[in-house]
């Protein structure tokens, strides 16, 4: 039995039009669900793929631009390590320091009755050492002050503490002081 289109010609009108339309119904389902509803379901997971992406972007360009805050606060903090590593030395300089605080003692007309180095303290939630040095001088309370200022104007941070003055003699109209106190000076931990 072969389809001919005599057959249709012979069905009355609006059954020709009923097979039209079944016809375009079937093919209308059949690209619903064989391709649009595909078609939707892949537009779907790249709209979801391309929000991700749209997000990560976002972050990327606010990560972009505290970027540049970051390297600008980072040279600031360099700026100051370099600062702090002037005035606070390590430990290699340790000596060359206790040295200058010698020189400069008798420099200052100071006779050192004692220079001795103390133990090492690290100063708690600081990062930093204390390194004190016990200091006994004979000398003129000027000598003294001169020494102070010198070591005041040292690149260094050395802070000298618990000064004891006493009289211990006259020498050419001038009263001789004993001077103890204990110069602490800092530097980084290894």
């Amino acid at each position: 039995m072969a389809f001919s289109l005599d057959i249709l010609n012979r069905l009355p009108a609006y059954q020709r039009w009923l097979i039209l339309l079944g016809l375009m119904v079937l093919i209308g389902v059949g690209y619903y669900f064989g391709i649009y509803t595909g078609k939707k379901t892949e537009l779907k997971k790249q709209e979801q793929s391309l929000a991700k992406l749209e997000k990560n972007l976002q972050k990327l360009e606010e990560t972009k631009k505290n970027l540049a805050a970051f390297e600008a606060k980072a040279k600031k903090l360099e700026v100051e390590l370099g600062i702090l590593e002037i005035e606070i030395p390590k430990s290699s300089e340790i000596p060359d320091i206790l040295s200058y605080i010698s020189t400069s003692g008798k420099e200052s007309g100071l006779d050192f009755l004692l220079f001795k180095p103390g133990k090492e303290k690290k100063i708690k939630d600081k990062n930093y050492i204390e390194v004190p040095v016990s200091i006994s001088v004979k000398g003129t309370y000027n000598s003294f002050a001169v020494f102070l200022d010198k070591v005041r104007t040292l690149d260094r941070i050395i802070n000298v503490r618990n000064i004891n003055m006493k009289r211990s003699s006259l020498k050419g109209g001038n009263v001789i002081l004993q001077i103890s106190c204990t110069a602490v000076t800092f530097k980084f931990p290894k």
